[in-house]
């Protein structure tokens, strides 16, 4: 069924525990991109910001700082990444790129990630230092912050590779029989007590819990109902 009509939507990211989805909304006249942010079923349509130059495709959440990553290949004649708050407000341009894409967050470790033509680059969240951890082919990210992996469609082929945050551990892990398969998300099993997300519910899972007992400023795993407090009712999961 179709939740909002919004002619050349992009960049989806969904925040269940807040119960909302977000979503870029390029313009072909220059100066009209936005981002939206809507309810889960489809209600309550809000616009976020507006005057982005056109050509946003990608968005990431960081739900802790409370802000929405974005880029696009339009600003400043051939694209940059940025942030607006996550409630809405003014954009805030954090550096000038060269066809910038996917893009992805872990709060937790200060890590951001964005492709870059077909490169990715790993920075801290002011975008600052950026270094080159996977050469070629990039174009959609998906974060696993638990195992602090990376998943990346390829642009121009059909595979899905995943990668830790160095760069080091490469992999393809799935072909999808899609040439150029940009925008990828992850979805983890319904379990909510495998923590450690290892397919099964044992002693790790709940060593994690007990390890992180109390409150959660960042993003914990053990905090399994996601109400920003590690304690009894986590167990129960």
């Amino acid at each position: 069924s179709i939740l909002i009509e919004n002619a050349g939507a992009r960049g989806l990211a969904i925040d269940v525990a807040s119960g909302y989805i977000y979503w870029a909304a390029p313009n072909t006249s220059f100066g009209q991109g936005s981002i939206k942010r809507a309810d889960l079923d489809g209600g309550n349509v809000t616009v976020l910001t507006t005057g982005l130059a056109g050509g946003t495709r990608y968005i990431a959440l960081d739900t802790t700082a409370g802000k929405i990553y974005w880029t696009d290949v339009e600003c400043h004649g051939s694209g940059c990444l940025g942030w607006i708050p996550i409630d809405g407000g003014p954009f805030n341009i954090l550096l000038d790129l060269n066809f910038p894409t996917g893009i992805a967050v872990d709060h937790a470790e200060d890590r951001l990630f964005f492709c870059e033509g077909a490169d990715v680059y790993a920075a801290d969240l002011t975008a600052s230092n950026p270094d080159l951890i996977v050469l070629a082919g990039g174009r959609g990210l998906a974060i696993d912050t638990v195992k602090k992996q990376l998943y990346i469609s390829n642009v121009g082929s059909d595979i899905i590779r995943r990668s830790d945050y160095q760069g080091v551990e490469i992999e393809i892990v799935q072909s999808t029989g899609m040439a150029g398969a940009r925008h990828i998300a992850l979805e983890f099993g319904l379990c909510a007590g495998d923590v450690d997300r290892s397919g099964e519910v044992a002693m790790p899972d709940l060593l994690i819990v007990l390890a992180q007992w109390g409150q959660c400023p960042a993003v914990c795993p053990g905090d399994v109902d996601g109400n920003g407090l590690v304690d009894f009712t986590d167990l129960l999961h």
